[in-house]
């Protein structure tokens, strides 16, 4: 199986790469900014460059985790924000809409408002914020044009990666340099440890599935309590973690509070369960660090 992994440079791509190269696949990674070998360069807002890449290498399936990730500057720079998760990703699509390739999205929990969560597949979508919506729109335009595809929605993905740019490690690099950290103790959320997602990805293109799934942590926790469980893990400092509510903290882009993830259907078809977040915390201390 020929596979291309757009945005292989980061967190979730990064763990894809690995597992399907793991499976003695020929696989093709790309990156944008952050150049990592041995990648190639790909920006997926040039249309013509994402119809070269895929005209050349000829993939059997496309996964695409990229996105413009940072809530609080999609708000800030919503043209920036459209162009790459909207635009670039309808660039992929529309190349691969007429050859027999399969199409893997990675979506989020952020589609929902956060007032009921943890949330079902089916479960109706609200976003609140202007990542979520772009989220749900390219959502719907993949259900319109593609008939081979996977949308995977999952939340709050962590491990060890290259730019350490995720929560759990940056909790763990505040804390060994002593710095005191605030964490809001009312947004609930499924932690996803990266390697285990890109395990169950494996399984589901694998398996030839198509269609929605919710593919995360088996837990619904609050940040606060989650850091207290990567502090207990990592031996970290707990008199330099302390909770606050989203109202004190002030974001000026709001964030679904009960969210998570329901994730009975995939773990229907996935010959493992997926990890409880002190279960995937204590993986992530065992594995060695990109």
């Amino acid at each position: 199986m020929k596979t291309l992994i757009i945005g292989a440079s980061g967190l979730v791509g990064g763990a894809l790469y690995h597992q399907f190269r793991k499976k003695s696949h020929q696989v093709v990674g790309t990156y944008n900014t952050y150049k990592v070998d041995p990648f190639i360069s790909l920006d997926i807002t040039n249309k013509e460059q994402a119809e070269k890449t895929i005209a050349d290498f000829g993939p059997d399936v496309v996964l695409s985790p990229a996105a413009f990730a940072h809530v609080d500057k999609c708000e800030q720079e919503p043209q920036l924000c459209r162009l790459v998760n909207v635009n670039g990703i309808k660039n992929l699509i529309d190349t691969i809409r007429n050859i027999n390739t399969q199409f893997v999205f990675f979506s989020t929990d952020y589609v929902f408002d956060g007032k009921s969560g943890p949330y079902k597949e089916e479960d109706r979508t609200n976003p609140i914020n202007l990542y979520g919506k772009l989220k749900l729109e390219v959502e719907e335009y993949i259900k319109d044009h593609l008939d081979r595809y996977l949308i995977i929605r999952t939340a709050n993905v962590f491990g060890w990666e290259r730019q350490n740019k995720n929560f759990v490690v940056n909790l763990i690099s505040k804390n060994k340099r002593g710095e005191k950290m605030r964490i809001v103790n009312d947004q609930f959320g499924s932690p996803t440890y990266a390697p285990q997602l890109a395990q169950a990805i494996y399984c589901l293109v694998s398996d030839s599935r198509t269609g929605l799934y919710h593919v995360a942590g088996r837990s619904v926790i609050d940040r606060y309590s989650f850091a207290l469980e990567v502090a207990d893990v990592f031996d970290l400092d707990k008199s330099l973690i302390s909770s606050i509510t989203t109202s004190q903290l002030g974001q000026k882009v709001p964030r679904p509070q009960k969210g998570g993830l329901i994730i009975d259907k995939v773990e229907k078809v996935l010959p493992f369960k997926m990890y409880t977040s002190k279960e995937a915390l204590a993986e992530m201390k065992k594995d060695d660090i990109i």
